[in-house]
């Protein structure tokens, strides 16, 4: 029956349980309907929760799925196209997400974004393979807690990767919260632009990123490395960020040109999960690229919440709103050269594109 399956359906293996990240994408699915059919706080953030756990157990798996089709030299380039796509998320979640909620409503956005999400768990259910045809799939057995627990703690003890792990939960945080969460209220705060200026110029921003996403790849390939093309995206984003922080209230002709920068040269952190990926051993791949994506995604989580403080604490302290602002950059970037200073000693992968054993 496994095999008439197959036979049919080359791309779908029909002795393995249903896929995790066509599962987790059901979550998503059902707190987009939720949020579009809220009508208390409660609803809206379990809604949301919901939201982010589907995509996030989405994103893990299809980089694990990445690190198993291909060797560390081959996927910063499949990881580049992955990342570039995400990123197209926070353009569309500017302008046309505005434009939507417009044009149909809030309510029908969520409902639409939800039945999109839905066809998309279906096809990747039916069409994406763990690992490429003939190789002998990793997930095949069922591990105990306790084998995840062990796993979880040969990871860790991987030399160098704990060189890595600073720089991993900074580096995407940093452009994504200026995109997705203070990017505008700096701008209407500071430089009082109204919602569709805001909208109009954070796009500019979230193209910018996807711009440095794709650009990285081909970076890489050429400089045939990954710590100085990590180090050169780090400090001139650390850098840029503590100038930023100086100028923070002055004319948009210096602020937007610095903030599109950072946005580009921010995109680094596509390298950076290739060089931990690279370090890790072909027998731990699966449960590594796991916890770095964590990493990286809760250094995101984080960052948004500390963040808040920190802009309340120095506007409440200074009683102006761009010294809230200017605090912010001026930390991230510091932690940005911190972290880059703690990465230098990260052992450089081999050059002949194999994983340890």
């Amino acid at each position: 029956m496994a095999q008439g399956g197959q036979r049919l359906l080359p791309y779908f293996n029909i002795d393995r349980d249903i896929p995790v990240v066509s599962s987790m994408l059901i979550f998503a699915v059902i707190g987009s309907c939720l949020f579009a059919v809220a009508h208390s706080l409660g609803m809206l953030v379990a809604g949301r929760f919901l939201i982010g756990l589907g995509f996030a157990g989405g994103m893990v798996g299809s980089l694990v799925i990445l690190s198993r089709w291909h060797n560390p030299s081959d996927f910063i380039r499949a990881m580049t196209i992955l990342f570039a796509a995400a990123n197209l998320g926070s353009l569309l979640a500017t302008s046309p997400l505005a434009a939507a909620t417009e044009w149909i409503g809030w309510r029908s956005t969520f409902l639409a974004l939800s039945a999109f999400t839905a066809v998309m768990a279906v096809i990747f259910f039916v069409t994406v393979r763990d690992t490429r045809p003939g190789a002998e799939d990793s997930t095949a057995r069922p591990q105990t807690l306790g084998d995840s627990v062990r796993g979880l703690r040969e990871v860790f003890r991987v030399p160098g990767l704990l060189r890595v792990v600073p720089l991993i939960a900074l580096g995407y945080a940093s452009v994504i919260t200026i995109i997705g969460l203070w990017g505008a209220p700096y701008l209407h705060e500071v430089h009082q632009l109204e919602s569709l200026d805001r909208g109009n110029l954070l796009s500019v921003l979230a193209i910018a990123f996807v711009i440095g996403t794709l650009a990285y790849g081909p970076i890489q390939r050429r400089v045939s490395g990954f710590r100085r093309v990590v180090v050169a995206g780090s400090v001139s984003t650390g850098g840029l960020l503590v100038v930023l922080a100086l100028f923070a209230g002055t004319s948009l002709v210096i602020t937007v040109p610095l903030l599109v920068i950072i946005c580009t040269v921010g995109a680094y952190s596509v390298v950076l999960m290739g060089h931990g990926v690279a370090l890790i051993p072909s027998r731990l791949v699966g449960r590594g690229t796991t916890t770095l994506n964590g990493v990286l995604m809760g250094g995101t989580a984080i960052l948004q919440i500390v963040s808040g403080m920190i802009v309340e604490a120095a506007h409440n302290w200074f009683g102006t709103p761009v010294a809230g602002y200017a605090a912010f950059f001026a930390v991230l970037g510091l932690a940005t050269l911190a972290a880059t200073v703690f990465y230098l000693r990260a052992p450089e992968p081999s050059r002949d594109g194999r994983r340890p054993d």
